[in-house]
């Protein structure tokens, strides 16, 4: 009787250090990730290059003084629930000005600088 409660706890112990658990995606897994901004909103696509892991969850920070939205992409096995596929969509109060991923903060996307604006003519002698 010892022993199958033995077998059991090591197996459950295996099953949650295997990936039952979510874990983080590192960005060298994400193929083809995709960034959109428009007004209040972006969107997040791509592929997770690991077959067996499926996206289960995102996590978000948006910095409202520096506009700098953050996410992380969370993983588990994929089942019925969840596939390789990236499709999230994130509300922030304000379009970013620069999004990066990870507890690294790598930046994937940056709002272009603005044209600068010729300069004013200053000359007054009526030229």
């Amino acid at each position: 009787m010892k022993n199958r409660w033995a077998a059991f706890a090591a197996g459950m112990a295996c099953l949650l250090s295997c990936g039952a658990c979510e874990q983080e995606v590192a960005r060298e897994d994400i193929w083809d990730l995709r960034v959109t901004v428009g007004g209040g909103e972006v969107r997040i696509n791509g592929l997770l290059g690991n077959s067996a892991m499926g996206v289960s969850g995102v996590r978000t920070r948006f910095d409202e003084q520096s506009g700098e939205l953050n996410f992380l992409l969370l993983q588990q096995i994929a089942g019925r629930s969840y596939s390789g596929r990236i499709s999230e969509k994130i509300t922030v109060p304000y379009p970013p000005v620069k999004i990066t991923y990870g507890k690294a903060a790598q930046t994937v996307w940056q709002r272009p600088p603005e044209k600068a604006a010729p300069p004013a003519n200053t000359l007054s002698d009526g030229r």
